[in-house]
């Protein structure tokens, strides 16, 4: 008796990748729009820190970000 596991992985991790491509594309808009580079979408810590740019985070703001309980109060 075989198992549906195998596809039912690869079906899963087609859904992610098109997920993430889905992102990558509508980040690569946002980018545009606002006058950055598209390129600032692919690197994965760039492309947060620009977004909150986009939006008027201040610059400190944004680092603090990376703290892990501080985000949250943030």
């Amino acid at each position: 008796m075989e198992t549906q596991a195998p596809v039912s992985f690869f079906m899963t991790m087609m859904f992610l990748v098109l997920l993430i491509v889905i992102t990558v594309i509508c980040r690569m808009m946002i980018f545009e729009k606002a006058g950055r580079s598209n390129v600032s979408a692919f690197i994965p810590f760039l492309n947060f820190y620009v977004m909150l740019q986009i939006v008027g985070m201040k610059r400190i703001n944004t680092l603090l970000y990376f703290i892990t309980l501080l985000n949250i109060y943030i």
